[in-house]
């Protein structure tokens, strides 16, 4: 038994996430280029995980923009398809 009455679902936010995965992206790009030419000038092979780590975040960066620009593309077809089938 409920102690609490059902409460509504809120909807969801539209949120717009893209610039702060494009701003990630662009922190992992800096840091794995310094971590580049740090190795270039110093010569040490030791520490290659960090920079392979910069390579990791990348990827996972692009996955989520593509992620992030699907979900704007299924919402706004959806927002389309509502709008058609509403009456005038």
């Amino acid at each position: 038994m409920r102690r609490y009455p059902p409460r509504p679902v809120p909807e969801p936010l539209d949120t717009n996430a893209v610039p702060v995965v494009l701003i990630g992206m662009a922190l992992w790009l800096v840091a794995g280029l310094i971590l580049v030419f740090r190795r270039a000038t110093l010569g040490h092979a030791h520490h290659g995980w960090w920079l392979w780590t910069c390579v990791a975040g990348l990827i996972v960066g692009i996955v989520l923009l593509g992620y992030e620009w699907h979900r704007r593309w299924r919402r706004a077809v959806a927002a389309r398809r509502a709008d058609d089938t509403t009456p005038a």
